[in-house]
């Protein structure tokens, strides 16, 4: 009756141990990778929306907060010094 007690709690920790090594070995990097890219297409999607703004509009206007930044394309051909 006693080795049984042993056995169980010994499965029992092996168990344990295998779900924690199976989430720190697969779990946790396919989720970090997955976080990444979708990092990575979020970014994508700003930067294709504020280009597409700037191709039909001429500027692109972003407002944080109380502040404004007007973005305009640069062309050195037509600055006057």
């Amino acid at each position: 009756m006693e080795n049984k007690k042993v056995i169980y709690i010994l499965i029992a920790v092996i168990v344990v141990m295998i779900i924690i090594l199976s989430y720190f070995v697969i779990i946790k990097p396919g989720l970090e990778n997955s976080a990444q890219n979708h990092r990575v297409e979020g970014y994508n999607v700003a930067i294709n929306s504020i280009l597409t703004q700037l191709q039909q509009q001429g500027y692109v206007q972003l407002t944080i907060g109380n502040q404004t930044l007007f973005l305009v394309p640069y062309n050195p051909q037509n600055t006057t010094r």
